[in-house]
């Protein structure tokens, strides 16, 4: 009788610890989508003040569209002014089968595909798609992109 006792109490335990993963698990994911919609929203209204305050600048790398990599937080930074220099407006932009995968309590992976159009400040309209992989670290206790990579849809 008392191992069944025992076992029971163990059984019990594993779930309860189950449970408590899983609902680690969804808080993670709530904390990564309400920073990924706020870093949606700097890119848009074009705040590059806010977008970088989204990147841990210490330990950044990215795996670009075009198949280099950058390496330094100031790099990514410099190539991204870059692009915003010539954009007027965000007419869209919009994320589908967007999804975060919980690898720990402090590190998490966003992907995500993307449809934008964007007018330029020359008046020009352009229309852009694709997919990207965004990795989140909790640093400090808020969450920082460590990690970035994208790739452009291939017209049909």
């Amino acid at each position: 009788m008392r191992y069944i006792i025992l076992f029971a109490t163990l059984i019990l335990s594993a779930c309860a610890s189950k449970q408590e993963l899983v609902n680690d698990a969804q808080l993670i994911e709530s904390e990564i989508t309400k920073r990924f919609n706020s870093l949606v929203e700097a890119a848009k209204t074009l705040d590059t003040d806010d977008y970088f305050n989204h990147f841990d600048k210490h330990r950044f790398t990215a795996l670009n569209e075009n198949g280099t990599v950058t390496h330094s937080f100031i790099g990514f930074q410099n190539n991204y002014l870059t692009g915003v220099e010539s954009v007027e407006n965000y007419q869209s932009l919009e994320f589908r089968n967007v999804k975060v995968s919980v690898i720990n309590p402090r590190t998490a992976i966003l992907v995500n595909e993307y449809k934008a159009t964007i007018m330029l400040n020359t008046g020009s309209v352009v229309n852009f798609s694709g997919a990207g992989t965004q990795v989140w670290h909790k640093s400090d206790e808020i969450w920082k992109l460590v990690s970035v990579s994208s790739s452009a849809a291939t017209p049909l």
